[in-house]
């Protein structure tokens, strides 16, 4: 404890320790809080990019001809719809377009930068969907 002559009173003492136990006891509550937001935030982030890459390769699967516009479009009308909730992350869509009776490829990246990534040592978070599909040889005609 502190010597007696040292000037600091028994109540000051304990609102110190008070103060100390409640850093100790907010500090990881806060850093728990802030990893809850970015696994929200990653989970949306993937949850979009497996949409969206979905969405792209069902398009270029039902088009007989080549659709890579349509299923382009498709997959960026997915990543910027209001429901995504992700302003900041950044999407890269890529896809292959195939013969008839040929798989299809769609790729969705998505980049979600990290609030406190300089912190962490990872600026951004980086997430790949690749869907496959079997493109139809002709559409039925009832």
């Amino acid at each position: 404890m502190w010597p007696r002559g040292s000037g600091i009173s028994l109540a000051a003492r304990r609102k110190g320790q008070a103060l100390a136990e409640t850093a100790l006891f907010t500090l990881p509550v806060v850093a728990l809080a802030v990893a809850l937001v970015l696994l929200v935030l990653s989970h949306r982030a993937m949850a979009v990019a497996d949409a969206a890459a979905t969405a792209c390769a069902t398009v270029l699967a039902a088009e007989t001809g080549p659709a890579t516009d349509r299923a382009a479009a498709m997959a960026r009308a997915t990543v910027e719809g209001a429901w995504s909730g992700l302003a900041q992350a950044g999407f890269t869509i890529s896809l292959l377009d195939a013969e008839p009776g040929a798989p299809v490829f769609c790729q969705v990246t998505v980049s979600l930068p990290l609030p406190m990534g300089r912190l962490l040592g990872q600026e951004t978070l980086t997430y790949t969907a690749t869907t496959t599909a079997l493109k139809e040889l002709r559409r039925a005609s009832w």
